[in-house]
């Protein structure tokens, strides 16, 4: 009976020896570092022609936790090139935009006379987040506009405007507020 119970302790001891040593050891899962890295979502390409090729193109473009966005649309019909492209990069307290664009807008009231004008520029935003609701920007804009047609009260072939603007946003989210209770 003692021989047995030597037996079965040098047994266990070997098998323990066995299991510890490198080549039976457990492999720890190893975890790489996240990098982020912009995806493809979509992509709509629409092209016709009728005697002359239109091309209208949105994309979009972010990163799997969506701390990047890349957004472009792109318009061409026959010599006329619009296009708008975004970029925003979100860090835990900050984020940061950069956009760039050239197209005609509509500038004035839908229910009085307007005009269109032709717009071209580019922005840097960067907003700090102080929480959900409460934001601070800060953004840095150069903008080129010329009107498409000359209108009487605004006789000006083009302007420029180069500006820093500074706000305080304060959003309400309490429509998404809801009651109830969890069963």
């Amino acid at each position: 009976m003692q021989k047995q119970g030597s037996y079965l302790l040098f047994l266990t001891l070997f098998l323990i020896l066995i299991k510890s040593t490198p080549l039976y050891a457990e492999e720890k899962p190893t975890f790489e570092e996240y990098h982020s890295q912009l995806e493809m979502e979509y992509f709509v390409p629409f092209l016709t022609y009728d005697g002359s090729f239109n091309l209208a193109t949105y994309c979009k473009m972010s990163s799997v936790l969506r701390d990047q966005e890349l957004q472009f649309m792109l318009s061409a019909a026959g010599e006329e090139f619009n296009f708008v492209l975004g970029y925003t990069f979100h860090t835990p307290y900050w984020s940061y935009g950069l956009n760039f664009y050239r197209m005609p807008v509509y500038t004035g009231p839908i229910w009085a006379s307007g005009f269109f004008e032709l717009q071209s520029g580019g922005s840097f935003l960067a907003s700090r987040h102080i929480n959900n609701e409460n934001r601070v920007d800060l953004r840095l804009q150069f903008e080129n506009f010329s009107p498409l047609a000359l209108a009487p009260p605004f006789p000006v072939e083009s302007g420029s405007l180069l500006g820093f603007e500074a706000t305080a946003t304060h959003d309400d989210f309490s429509f998404f507020a809801q009651k109830g209770q969890f069963r």
